[in-house]
Formats: structure tokens, sequence, C-alpha cells
């Protein structure tokens, strides 16, 4: 990677990063309010329609997957926007290091 290649993607990557962190702190003061995107009976249905369609699987098999989703789907809804923000923030902090080689990856 040459040196003005590398300094794009450094100038991006930390533009980026400091976007994600206004985003964040918005969300963390509430200045931003995230609106669920389904309602929770849009998203019983849609699994309602997943279980109909798994006809090969058993019905304690899909039972137990639709318990899982479930759980992962309440559990990632609770994290909210603000974490998300602030990973994105770390992600792209991440790429402009290694774009201005403060942090090597070898070879």
């Amino acid at each position: 990677m040459n040196g003005d290649t590398s300094q794009l993607i450094t100038h991006v990557a930390l533009i980026c990063a400091i976007l994600s962190f206004a985003i964040y702190i918005a969300f963390s003061l509430g200045w931003l309010k995230s609106q669920p995107q389904q309602s929770q009976t849009e998203v019983r249905d849609a699994m309602s329609a997943v279980k109909a369609k798994a006809a090969a699987a058993t019905a304690q098999e899909v039972t137990d997957l639709v318990k899982a989703l479930a759980a992962l789907t309440d559990s990632l809804a609770k994290v909210g926007p603000a974490l998300w923000s602030m990973i994105g923030s770390i992600l792209f902090l991440l790429v402009a290091s290694v774009a201005s080689g403060v942090v090597g990856v070898g070879g």
C-alpha cells in the first residue's frame, strides 16, 4: 500500500470514527431516540411463517430454534444503537491505525 492510499484510508477512517462517536454521544444523551422497526406481533407472525416453511424439521427443533432466535433478538434489541455506534467508532479507529501503520498486520 503506497503512502497516499494509506493516508486517505486513515483520514476517512478517522472521520468515520469521529462521526460514530458523535452518534454514540447523541444516543447516550437522549438526543436521538430509536424507534422499533417491527412490532412484536409482526415478528411473531414472521417467525410463524418460517416455522410453517420448515416442514422437514421436527416440531421440537423448530420450537427450539424460535426460542433461541427470540432470545437473541430480544437481547440485541435491548443493547440499542448507542452501543452499536460505539462499536463502529472503535472499528473505524482500528482501521485507521492499521492503515497508518500504527498497528502492524503481519507480512
